[in-house]
């Protein structure tokens, strides 16, 4: 299977990842909001995405209509080593001044509590993995997902939460091992009809181990593309009711 199309089955697991969360932790605000000051509600605020096609996933969470409907403002921003901390405030304030149609001066303190509204998110992408945004003083109300191709995300920020990409390619591991690594890797059709199969699956473990246990043993392309055939045309996983499975 190519490079492309397995990265594609990491970006897409992780674009569900990370809107999952940030749609559950925007859920969970709004129970909480009434009931204990925003410091106490224990939100995962930081998200880092490490390893190849992170901005990419990025570049999908922004287009994605839950994020423009949950979200009051959306920011991309690249930073490198040749980026003070300064001017990396500068830029995100004067994004959402001309988002939000404000003048902006100068952050005031290194502070960007007056820039950014409630349930923010902020894509940061770092280009080279090697600046440090442990001051950038980001407010506590909205989310920050930073990307980097380097695996010590945890250099560059302090972050609630780490994704990496490489464990995104379990759906493919999974589906290789249940129905042979030898039978997938025996023919490039075969290979790039399964790499298909996963990503139709959408991350549900448990479609993907019932397809490669009906594969298994299989070397017949023909069955192979009835196989793919029949999941083109039904409903998702996250489609299906109870009821249905």
């Amino acid at each position: 299977t190519s490079g492309d199309e397995l990265l594609e089955i990491a970006i897409d697991s992780a674009v569900r990842h990370v809107s999952n969360c940030i749609e559950d932790e925007i859920r969970k605000i709004e129970i909480l909001r009434p009931l204990s000051n925003r410091s106490e509600y224990g939100i995962i605020r930081k998200i880092g995405i490490s390893g190849l096609g992170g901005e990419k996933v990025a570049s999908a969470l922004k287009d994605m209509q839950m994020v423009k409907s949950k979200c009051s403002v959306v920011l991309c921003i690249s930073v490198s080593r040749h980026h003070s901390i300064e001017e990396v405030r500068q830029n995100i304030a004067t994004q959402t001044g001309r988002l939000r149609s404000r003048k902006t001066d100068q952050t005031s303190a290194g502070s960007l509590d007056q820039y950014l509204p409630d349930n923010f998110l902020l894509l940061v992408d770092c280009i080279d993995g090697q600046i440090d945004l442990h001051d950038l003083k980001i407010p506590d109300c909205g989310f920050l997902v930073l990307t980097t191709q380097s695996q010590k995300v945890h250099e560059i920020m302090d972050l609630d939460l780490e994704i990496r990409m490489e464990d995104h390619l379990l759906p493919w591991k999974l589906f290789c091992w249940s129905v042979g690594p030898s039978l997938v890797h025996s023919s490039s059709v075969i290979q790039q009809m399964a790499a298909q199969l996963v990503k139709e699956c959408h991350g549900h473990l448990r479609a993907i181990v019932l397809l490669a246990r009906a594969l298994k043993g299989v070397t017949d392309i023909g069955v192979w593309e009835l196989a793919l055939n029949q999941v083109l045309v039904k409903p998702k996983p996250n489609q299906i009711k109870p009821n249905q499975v």
